[in-house]
């Protein structure tokens, strides 16, 4: 964290010792967001004041601010930005839910014509030890390929 001995990244003080670090986006100081001690400060890796600072990471730097973990930087997002998490979490949960239905009809679909290949390649109506069979495989294939196509059909159409 902030070294309270040094000026604050992007203040005059700063500045005037050689700091590199964003002006602007520290407010001249006062820390991201003009609250440094909640959101913590851009610092610039090379800066010759800073730059023994723990430097920030990828994560710290899409939340703005210098924190020990993602967590803590989740933590803030979420309470700075709480609707637009929220909007992304429940679209990355239908997406979720999307795909997880597709896959489970793919590999439905994908078994049943596996099976129907192979009694085909093995004579047809002749592979299965009854008629009834064959016509009990033939109506589960029709289902799966159903089940495949109404999966793959998008809600929007028609």
């Amino acid at each position: 964290m902030m070294d309270d001995q040094l000026p604050k990244p992007g203040s005059r003080e700063a500045v005037a010792s050689g700091c590199t670090c964003p002006v602007v986006d520290n407010h001249n100081g006062s820390g991201y967001g003009g609250d440094g001690k909640r959101f913590g400060w851009w610092y610039s890796s090379d800066c010759p004041v800073h730059s023994a600072q723990k430097p920030p990471t990828e994560y710290e730097h899409l939340a703005g601010c210098v924190a020990d973990t993602p967590e803590e930087v989740l933590a803030k997002l979420t309470e700075v930005y709480p609707e637009a998490l929220a909007v992304h979490t429940d679209r990355i949960k239908a997406l979720e839910a999307e795909r997880d239905r597709l896959e489970g009809a793919l590999i439905h679909t994908a078994s049943h014509l596996a099976a129907a290949i192979s009694l085909l390649e093995h004579g047809g109506k002749k592979a299965a030890p009854s008629d009834k069979m064959f016509d009990q495989m033939l109506k589960d294939y029709h289902g799966s390929l159903e089940m495949a196509r109404a999966a793959l059909k998008s809600e929007g159409d028609g």
